[in-house]
Protein backbone atom coordinates (compact mmCIF):
# COMPACT_ATOMS: atom_id res chain seq x y z
CA UNK A 1 0.00 0.00 0.00
CA UNK A 2 2.73 2.25 1.07
CA UNK A 3 4.58 1.43 -2.07
CA UNK A 4 1.24 2.37 -4.55
CA UNK A 5 1.12 5.50 -2.65
CA UNK A 6 4.91 6.87 -3.72
CA UNK A 7 4.12 5.80 -7.38
CA UNK A 8 1.07 8.07 -7.34
CA UNK A 9 3.09 10.81 -5.61
CA UNK A 10 5.80 10.55 -8.27
CA UNK A 11 2.91 10.66 -10.77
CA UNK A 12 1.07 14.00 -9.99
CA UNK A 13 4.85 15.55 -9.22
CA UNK A 14 5.75 14.60 -13.02
CA UNK A 15 2.17 16.02 -14.01
CA UNK A 16 2.87 19.27 -12.09
CA UNK A 17 6.30 19.88 -13.73
CA UNK A 18 4.89 19.25 -16.85
CA UNK A 19 2.21 22.32 -16.44
CA UNK A 20 4.62 24.72 -15.31
CA UNK A 21 6.92 24.22 -17.92
CA UNK A 22 4.33 24.02 -20.71
CA UNK A 23 3.02 27.39 -19.07
CA UNK A 24 6.53 28.94 -19.17
CA UNK A 25 7.10 28.24 -22.53
CA UNK A 26 4.13 29.56 -23.69
CA UNK A 27 4.38 32.61 -21.58
CA UNK A 28 7.80 32.78 -23.15
CA UNK A 29 6.82 32.95 -26.65
CA UNK A 30 4.20 34.88 -26.42
CA UNK A 31 6.34 37.70 -25.07
CA UNK A 32 9.24 36.91 -28.06
CA UNK A 33 8.76 39.88 -30.30
CA UNK A 34 7.11 39.24 -33.87
CA UNK A 35 8.48 39.81 -36.72
CA UNK A 36 8.03 43.28 -38.45
CA UNK A 37 7.19 43.91 -42.15
CA UNK A 38 9.32 46.60 -44.25
CA UNK A 39 7.36 48.17 -46.04
CA UNK A 40 9.13 50.17 -49.22
CA UNK A 41 8.77 54.06 -49.01
CA UNK A 42 8.68 55.24 -52.42
CA UNK A 43 9.66 59.05 -53.40
CA UNK A 44 6.92 61.25 -53.86
CA UNK A 45 8.15 62.27 -57.20
CA UNK A 46 8.11 58.56 -58.19
CA UNK A 47 4.13 58.21 -58.30
CA UNK A 48 3.41 61.54 -59.96
CA UNK A 49 2.83 61.01 -63.68
CA UNK A 50 5.38 62.32 -66.47
CA UNK A 51 3.90 64.24 -69.64
CA UNK A 52 5.78 63.37 -72.72
CA UNK A 53 6.38 66.93 -74.84
CA UNK A 54 7.72 67.88 -78.34
CA UNK A 55 10.80 67.64 -76.83
CA UNK A 56 11.51 64.60 -74.40
CA UNK A 57 10.15 61.17 -73.66
CA UNK A 58 9.90 60.81 -69.78
CA UNK A 59 9.80 57.77 -67.58
CA UNK A 60 10.20 56.46 -64.04
CA UNK A 61 11.55 53.38 -63.31
CA UNK A 62 13.05 51.36 -60.24
CA UNK A 63 15.29 48.36 -60.00
CA UNK A 64 17.77 46.67 -57.97
CA UNK A 65 20.67 48.83 -58.88
CA UNK A 66 20.69 52.40 -60.70
CA UNK A 67 21.58 50.67 -63.89
CA UNK A 68 19.03 48.46 -63.65
CA UNK A 69 16.59 51.40 -62.84
CA UNK A 70 18.04 53.35 -66.09
CA UNK A 71 17.50 50.07 -68.29
CA UNK A 72 14.04 49.92 -67.18
CA UNK A 73 13.06 53.10 -67.59
CA UNK A 74 14.51 52.96 -71.56
CA UNK A 75 12.95 50.03 -72.14
CA UNK A 76 9.66 51.71 -71.10
CA UNK A 77 10.20 54.71 -73.21
CA UNK A 78 10.99 51.70 -75.95
CA UNK A 79 7.34 50.41 -75.66
CA UNK A 80 5.69 53.96 -75.86
CA UNK A 81 7.24 54.65 -79.21
CA UNK A 82 5.82 51.23 -80.07
CA UNK A 83 2.76 51.80 -78.98
CA UNK A 84 3.18 55.21 -81.03
CA UNK A 85 4.45 53.27 -83.90
CA UNK A 86 1.59 50.96 -84.17
CA UNK A 87 -1.35 53.33 -83.62
CA UNK A 88 0.11 55.50 -85.92
CA UNK A 89 1.14 52.95 -88.56
CA UNK A 90 -1.05 53.14 -91.27
CA UNK A 91 -1.31 56.74 -91.23
CA UNK A 92 2.54 57.12 -92.14
CA UNK A 93 2.27 53.93 -94.72
CA UNK A 94 -0.22 55.32 -96.88
CA UNK A 95 1.49 57.73 -98.55
CA UNK A 96 4.28 55.54 -98.81
CA UNK A 97 4.65 53.58 -102.15
CA UNK A 98 3.92 49.73 -102.58
CA UNK A 99 7.63 49.08 -101.82
CA UNK A 100 7.68 50.30 -98.88
CA UNK A 101 4.40 49.80 -97.05
CA UNK A 102 5.25 46.01 -97.83
CA UNK A 103 8.39 45.81 -95.89
CA UNK A 104 7.84 48.31 -92.84
CA UNK A 105 4.45 45.95 -92.08
CA UNK A 106 7.12 43.15 -91.57
CA UNK A 107 10.00 44.58 -89.55
CA UNK A 108 8.57 47.19 -87.39
CA UNK A 109 6.86 45.62 -84.81
CA UNK A 110 9.48 43.08 -84.66
CA UNK A 111 12.53 45.39 -84.40
CA UNK A 112 10.94 48.41 -82.62
CA UNK A 113 12.92 46.87 -79.12
CA UNK A 114 16.07 47.61 -80.31
CA UNK A 115 16.30 51.14 -80.01
CA UNK A 116 19.69 52.56 -79.07
CA UNK A 117 18.94 55.78 -76.79
CA UNK A 118 22.26 56.95 -77.22
CA UNK A 119 21.44 60.61 -74.80
CA UNK A 120 19.16 61.03 -71.42
CA UNK A 121 19.14 63.14 -68.71
CA UNK A 122 18.68 61.76 -65.11
CA UNK A 123 16.17 63.90 -63.79
CA UNK A 124 15.73 62.54 -60.78
CA UNK A 125 17.12 59.46 -58.30
CA UNK A 126 17.10 57.66 -54.59
CA UNK A 127 18.41 54.77 -53.32
CA UNK A 128 15.71 53.44 -50.87
CA UNK A 129 17.45 49.94 -48.89
CA UNK A 130 17.89 47.29 -51.85
CA UNK A 131 15.68 49.88 -54.24
CA UNK A 132 16.91 52.23 -56.65
CA UNK A 133 14.68 54.75 -58.21
CA UNK A 134 14.94 57.35 -60.94
CA UNK A 135 13.36 59.47 -63.34
CA UNK A 136 14.73 60.06 -66.89
CA UNK A 137 13.98 62.30 -69.99
CA UNK A 138 15.21 61.51 -73.72
CA UNK A 139 15.82 64.45 -76.09
CA UNK A 140 13.17 63.54 -78.84
CA UNK A 141 15.49 65.90 -81.18
CA UNK A 142 18.55 63.92 -80.52
CA UNK A 143 16.50 60.61 -80.76
CA UNK A 144 15.00 61.78 -84.07
CA UNK A 145 19.13 63.01 -85.55
CA UNK A 146 20.27 59.79 -84.86
CA UNK A 147 17.98 58.05 -86.47
CA UNK A 148 18.72 60.13 -89.94
CA UNK A 149 22.01 59.69 -89.29
CA UNK A 150 21.57 55.64 -89.30
CA UNK A 151 18.86 56.17 -92.44
CA UNK A 152 21.71 58.02 -94.63
CA UNK A 153 24.42 55.82 -93.30
CA UNK A 154 22.52 52.78 -94.99
CA UNK A 155 21.58 54.62 -97.57
CA UNK A 156 25.33 55.45 -98.42
CA UNK A 157 26.43 52.09 -98.17
CA UNK A 158 23.69 51.16 -100.60
CA UNK A 159 24.47 53.56 -103.37
CA UNK A 160 28.20 53.08 -103.43
CA UNK A 161 27.29 49.33 -103.83
CA UNK A 162 25.45 50.09 -107.16
CA UNK A 163 27.70 52.16 -108.32
CA UNK A 164 30.22 49.99 -107.78
CA UNK A 165 32.17 47.90 -111.46
CA UNK A 166 31.88 44.37 -111.55
CA UNK A 167 33.80 41.78 -112.98
CA UNK A 168 30.73 38.92 -113.79
CA UNK A 169 27.31 38.52 -112.74
CA UNK A 170 27.88 36.14 -109.67
CA UNK A 171 30.16 39.03 -107.72
CA UNK A 172 27.55 41.44 -108.71
CA UNK A 173 24.85 39.03 -107.38
CA UNK A 174 27.12 38.86 -104.06
CA UNK A 175 27.13 42.24 -103.30
CA UNK A 176 23.71 43.28 -103.98
CA UNK A 177 22.08 40.25 -101.73
CA UNK A 178 24.62 41.21 -98.92
CA UNK A 179 23.39 45.33 -99.39
CA UNK A 180 19.83 43.72 -99.92
CA UNK A 181 19.53 42.97 -96.03
CA UNK A 182 19.98 46.92 -94.99
CA UNK A 183 16.51 47.52 -96.56
CA UNK A 184 14.92 45.95 -93.32
CA UNK A 185 17.11 48.52 -90.92
CA UNK A 186 15.65 51.61 -92.96
CA UNK A 187 12.22 50.62 -93.34
CA UNK A 188 12.49 50.20 -89.54
CA UNK A 189 14.47 53.63 -88.68
CA UNK A 190 12.36 55.50 -91.30
CA UNK A 191 8.90 54.32 -89.08
CA UNK A 192 10.29 55.34 -85.71
CA UNK A 193 11.89 58.65 -86.86
CA UNK A 194 8.13 59.48 -88.32
CA UNK A 195 6.83 58.80 -84.66
CA UNK A 196 9.83 60.27 -83.01
CA UNK A 197 9.55 63.62 -85.02
CA UNK A 198 6.10 63.92 -87.03
CA UNK A 199 7.65 66.92 -88.54
CA UNK A 200 10.60 64.78 -90.25
CA UNK A 201 10.71 64.68 -94.14
CA UNK A 202 10.40 61.17 -94.45
CA UNK A 203 9.20 61.04 -97.47
CA UNK A 204 12.85 61.80 -99.37
CA UNK A 205 14.36 58.86 -97.61
CA UNK A 206 11.24 56.65 -98.40
CA UNK A 207 11.93 57.61 -102.09
CA UNK A 208 15.21 57.02 -102.56
CA UNK A 209 15.12 54.02 -100.45
CA UNK A 210 12.09 52.82 -103.47
CA UNK A 211 14.27 53.90 -106.08
CA UNK A 212 17.90 51.45 -104.45
CA UNK A 213 15.20 48.82 -104.00
CA UNK A 214 13.86 48.66 -107.78
CA UNK A 215 17.51 48.62 -108.86
CA UNK A 216 18.63 45.89 -107.30
CA UNK A 217 15.32 43.68 -107.77
CA UNK A 218 15.11 44.76 -111.27
CA UNK A 219 18.87 43.07 -111.36
CA UNK A 220 18.34 40.39 -109.60
CA UNK A 221 15.23 39.37 -112.39
CA UNK A 222 17.85 39.27 -115.25
CA UNK A 223 19.38 36.34 -112.95
CA UNK A 224 19.35 33.44 -114.47
CA UNK A 225 20.95 29.42 -113.70
CA UNK A 226 21.81 27.18 -116.60
CA UNK A 227 22.83 23.40 -115.99
CA UNK A 228 24.87 21.46 -117.87
CA UNK A 229 25.85 17.56 -116.94
CA UNK A 230 25.45 14.01 -117.57
CA UNK A 231 23.11 13.12 -114.57
CA UNK A 232 20.34 13.95 -115.01
CA UNK A 233 18.59 13.03 -111.42
CA UNK A 234 21.01 14.91 -109.65
CA UNK A 235 20.40 18.15 -112.18
CA UNK A 236 16.95 17.62 -111.78
CA UNK A 237 17.45 17.86 -107.75
CA UNK A 238 19.23 20.94 -108.14
CA UNK A 239 16.98 22.65 -110.74
CA UNK A 240 14.15 22.12 -108.23
CA UNK A 241 16.31 23.70 -105.55
CA UNK A 242 17.54 26.84 -107.69
CA UNK A 243 13.49 27.56 -108.98
CA UNK A 244 12.33 27.48 -105.01
CA UNK A 245 14.83 30.42 -104.19
CA UNK A 246 13.22 32.28 -106.99
CA UNK A 247 15.70 31.73 -109.29
CA UNK A 248 15.32 31.10 -113.52
CA UNK A 249 16.64 27.67 -114.72
CA UNK A 250 17.06 28.34 -118.36
CA UNK A 251 18.78 26.24 -121.27
CA UNK A 252 20.91 29.00 -123.37
CA UNK A 253 21.99 32.19 -122.31
CA UNK A 254 21.64 32.09 -118.83
CA UNK A 255 24.09 34.82 -116.49
CA UNK A 256 25.31 32.15 -114.46
CA UNK A 257 26.45 28.53 -115.69
CA UNK A 258 26.65 25.47 -113.19
CA UNK A 259 28.65 22.54 -114.24
CA UNK A 260 27.86 18.98 -112.33
CA UNK A 261 30.28 15.93 -112.51
CA UNK A 262 29.03 12.64 -110.63
CA UNK A 263 30.99 9.89 -109.47
CA UNK A 264 30.11 7.05 -108.27
CA UNK A 265 31.88 3.90 -106.90
CA UNK A 266 30.23 0.64 -106.03
CA UNK A 267 30.75 -1.42 -102.90
CA UNK A 268 29.50 -4.59 -101.33
CA UNK A 269 30.03 -4.89 -97.68
CA UNK A 270 28.49 -7.48 -95.35
CA UNK A 271 25.78 -8.23 -97.52
CA UNK A 272 25.03 -4.40 -98.40
CA UNK A 273 25.06 -2.82 -101.89
CA UNK A 274 26.69 0.39 -101.11
CA UNK A 275 27.43 3.50 -103.35
CA UNK A 276 29.78 6.29 -102.78
CA UNK A 277 29.43 9.70 -104.52
CA UNK A 278 31.03 12.47 -105.21
CA UNK A 279 28.95 15.12 -106.41
CA UNK A 280 31.05 18.76 -108.12
CA UNK A 281 29.26 21.76 -109.14
CA UNK A 282 31.93 24.52 -110.50
CA UNK A 283 30.26 27.88 -111.21
CA UNK A 284 31.37 29.76 -114.83
CA UNK A 285 29.89 33.08 -115.62
CA UNK A 286 27.91 33.42 -118.77
CA UNK A 287 31.19 32.70 -121.28
CA UNK A 288 32.24 29.81 -118.89
CA UNK A 289 35.71 31.56 -118.92
CA UNK A 290 37.29 30.60 -115.25
CA UNK A 291 35.53 28.70 -112.55
CA UNK A 292 34.30 31.12 -109.71
CA UNK A 293 32.97 28.20 -107.54
CA UNK A 294 33.15 25.01 -106.84
CA UNK A 295 31.33 22.96 -104.30
CA UNK A 296 32.36 18.98 -103.64
CA UNK A 297 29.28 17.12 -101.95
CA UNK A 298 30.30 13.63 -100.63
CA UNK A 299 26.96 11.11 -100.50
CA UNK A 300 26.47 7.46 -99.74
CA UNK A 301 23.23 5.17 -99.73
CA UNK A 302 23.15 1.45 -99.12
CA UNK A 303 20.73 -1.30 -100.08
CA UNK A 304 20.07 -5.23 -99.55
CA UNK A 305 18.22 -5.48 -102.51
CA UNK A 306 20.12 -3.47 -105.55
CA UNK A 307 22.56 -1.19 -106.47
CA UNK A 308 19.51 0.52 -108.47
CA UNK A 309 17.93 1.30 -104.86
CA UNK A 310 20.99 2.55 -103.29
CA UNK A 311 21.48 4.67 -106.05
CA UNK A 312 17.80 6.49 -104.90
CA UNK A 313 19.07 6.07 -101.34
CA UNK A 314 22.41 8.09 -102.63
CA UNK A 315 19.93 10.58 -104.33
CA UNK A 316 17.66 11.22 -101.55
CA UNK A 317 20.89 11.74 -99.41
CA UNK A 318 22.08 14.42 -101.65
CA UNK A 319 18.82 16.48 -101.77
CA UNK A 320 18.73 16.32 -98.07
CA UNK A 321 22.76 17.68 -97.81
CA UNK A 322 21.87 20.62 -100.58
CA UNK A 323 19.57 21.76 -98.67
CA UNK A 324 21.10 21.95 -94.93
CA UNK A 325 24.52 23.27 -96.56
CA UNK A 326 22.76 25.90 -98.46
CA UNK A 327 24.02 25.09 -101.26
CA UNK A 328 23.67 28.94 -103.34
CA UNK A 329 25.46 30.42 -99.89
CA UNK A 330 28.57 27.99 -100.24
CA UNK A 331 28.55 28.11 -104.01
CA UNK A 332 27.94 32.19 -104.56
CA UNK A 333 27.79 33.42 -101.19
CA UNK A 334 24.15 34.31 -101.63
Amino acid sequence: MEQRFKIYSLRKTYIEYGVILFSLLLITGCMEPKPQQTTTVYPVWFSQTLQDSSQFYYATAQGSNKTDAINNALNFIASKISVSVDSDFQSTTTVSQTDYTKSSQLNVNNHVEKIHFNNYTIIQEKQVTNHYFVAIKVNRIALAQSLKSKILKHLSTIQSTLNMQYKNSVAKLRHYKKVEENFSSIDRQITLLASVNPQADTQKYILQRNSFYNRIHKFFQTISFTLQGADNKYKQKIYAFITQKGYKVTKYRATIRLHIRVKKQKIISLGYKILKGVITIQVFDSKKRSILGEKRIIVAGKSISSFAQADEFMLHNFTQKIQNQKLLRSLLGI
